[in-house]
């Protein structure tokens, strides 16, 4: 027993890297990061070989990770275009996790109502980001927060802030008239607008494509 167990040690000790590669490609990141935890030969070819998992363009972040595990995983896959985070996070990890991925990052959600957008975006600029998703939170959106977020961000084509009360036709008119880009635009089940909704639309946004409207007040829907 001794003899086959050095044998078989011997034999993964050789196995070929090119190999161990293929098994690994087809796995998504969060997997990726617990194989490192297999054995040292999982993680020296993991590392080494980071730069070469082509797939790991997203990161979709819920599992109750700690925030340095997330970290670390972000610094070894740099390349995330798509970052879904729903678990709580401060505003200053945050911005270390998409200062990592500032150049790359295309399409960003969240939910956490923790975050200080005035603070994150006034930090952080995404030129690269296309799309943003903002949904179901309580978070108070204020016009410091809106305006750091078109400055950061001005090349949004996608924007969805479904489900959060605190927004408004004000607050949306000052978004979207800066953002001359957006093709799509999604709000669901926000109580304070209104039917001049589609104005502030149709004046500001001469690119739009896609709108998804509804669940709104009832006044909303006997006027349309």
């Amino acid at each position: 027993l001794i003899d086959r167990g050095l044998r078989n040690s011997l034999l993964f000790k050789d196995f070929d890297e090119k190999i161990l590669m293929a098994i690994f490609e087809p796995s998504n990141i969060m997997n990726i990061s617990y194989y490192r935890r297999v054995c040292k030969r999982f993680n020296h070819t993991i590392l080494k070989r980071c730069l070469d998992f082509h797939n790991f363009d997203a990161l979709n972040f819920i599992s109750p990770f700690t925030n340095i595990h997330l970290l670390k995983i972000i610094q070894r896959f740099s390349s995330i275009k798509i970052f879904k985070i729903q678990s709580k996070i401060t505003t200053s990890e945050l911005m270390r996790f998409l200062d990592i991925i500032k150049d790359t990052i295309t399409e960003f959600h969240t939910q956490d109502s923790h975050i200080d957008f005035s603070k994150l975006f006034r930090t952080i600029k995404l030129l690269s980001l296309q799309r943003f998703v903002f949904t179901n939170t309580k978070k108070v959106i204020q016009d410091v927060d809106v305006r750091s977020f078109v400055e950061a961000c001005p090349n949004i084509t996608h924007l969805d802030l479904s489900a959060v009360p605190s927004i408004d036709n004000r607050l949306i008119s000052k978004a979207v008239e800066k953002l001359q880009k957006l093709e799509s635009f999604i709000l669901l089940r926000n109580t304070n607008v209104n039917y001049e909704i589609f104005l502030v639309l149709s004046m500001n946004c001469p690119n739009l494509k896609h709108i998804e409207i509804g669940g709104l007040p009832n006044e909303f829907n006997n006027i349309i």
